[in-house]
């Protein structure tokens, strides 16, 4: 499916109220739409409220402080990770705030609901959130004959999936 008919087939389930919004964008874009070339995803935001909790709990999944970049002006902590995965941690976020607006609400706003990591064993990845205290929060569950996932929330309420698929473990692992 390319992304004209994406939008036409969106369009016709988007009420009517804010269908005005979305004709602007295909009406002055679908037929000029040029790509963008993107190289990489290079990071991702993960907003925190304690960054000492924050750093321990992602130091269990291998991130580590990237001090090749000082962003503390800014309150953003850049972690790596030795798969070249790397996430901001940004210190702004209400303190004891557990309830995640995207997920836990009864309205479904738009945004970045979670990130979904791959893993090379799912029974050794249930292992050790087990051995660390970390709760399951769904599955594992096979979602597809290739991929089992499972969810947990980091200690502000932000929602990770790690991934078992069983093309990686016979490609690359």
């Amino acid at each position: 499916m390319n992304a004209k008919t994406a939008m036409e087939k969106h369009n016709d389930s988007v009420p009517s109220n804010t269908q005005s919004m979305h004709s602007h964008w295909t009406n002055t874009y679908e037929d000029t739409m040029i790509s963008i070339p993107i190289l990489t995803l290079d990071h991702m935001g993960i907003r925190v409220s304690e960054l000492d909790l924050s750093l321990e709990f992602y130091s269990i999944f291998g991130f580590e402080l990237d001090a090749s970049e000082d962003l503390t002006d800014y309150q953003v902590y850049p972690l790596s990770h030795p798969s070249g995965v790397r996430i901001n941690l940004i210190l702004n976020a209400e303190q004891n705030q557990k309830y995640n607006v995207l997920l836990d609400a009864d309205i479904k706003y738009s945004g970045i609901t979670h990130l979904a990591f791959v893993v090379k064993n799912m029974q050794d990845t249930l292992q050790r959130l087990k051995e660390n205290q970390i709760v399951i929060t769904e599955g594992p569950v096979q979602v597809s004959p290739r991929r089992i996932v499972c969810f947990i929330r980091d200690p502000d309420g932000n929602v990770l999936e790690f991934n078992e698929l069983s093309h990686y473990n016979n490609v690359l692992f």
